[in-house]
């Protein structure tokens, strides 16, 4: 396989991703040229480590799923989320450029594709602007999921308080 081919190959992967639909061959080229690469990881290799303040790459899930692990008050790994291929993490450290609040691993073999923040910095702007366009949408959608997720843990809680109220009534009630 020539090297034609083998970007021909990369850009096809890449718009499989819903995060990329929005970019041009010529713009999915240019990503492919600069410090952005795929990188392959075996199953239970850490891709992230939670703490981590030197790598501050934004990461796409091209192919395999991911395991997303928090460390607990006791230092211990609990499983937080998995993530499906086609997946976008690492994008709140790639932004802020502060340590990783958790970890990844590779759940299955994975391969991703490592978006360097400062070759971002040096590309054509009309790839950085589509690049934050995306992550402000992708943000926008996990806040919104998460807003979803609490209004139902609201409701629920709610809910359970109103019930312990009706037995605490009925246990106060007449002939008690």
């Amino acid at each position: 396989m020539d090297g034609a081919q083998i970007v021909k190959l990369e850009r096809e992967l890449l718009r499989k991703i819903e995060f990329f639909q929005k970019f041009n061959d010529d713009e999915l080229d240019k990503l492919l040229s600069e410090e952005s690469f795929f990188s392959f990881y075996q199953t239970d290799e850490f891709i992230i480590r939670e703490g981590d303040s030197n790598n501050c790459c934004l990461f796409v899930l091209i192919g395999g799923e991911a395991r997303v692990t928090k460390l607990d008050e006791l230092g211990q790994a609990q499983e937080v989320g998995t993530l499906p291929q086609g997946a976008i993490f690492g994008e709140m450290s790639f932004i802020t450029r502060q340590k990783r609040f958790s970890s990844v691993l590779a759940a299955t073999d994975c391969t991703v594709l490592k978006v360097d923040p400062q070759a971002l910095e040096s590309m054509d702007s009309n790839i950085h602007i589509l690049i934050q366009q995306e992550l402000i949408r992708l943000l926008v959608l996990r806040l919104d999921q998460s807003n979803t997720r609490q209004a139902r843990k609201d409701l629920v809680n709610q809910e359970l308080v109103s019930s312990i109220r009706q037995m605490h009534k009925r246990l106060d009630g007449p002939g008690l």
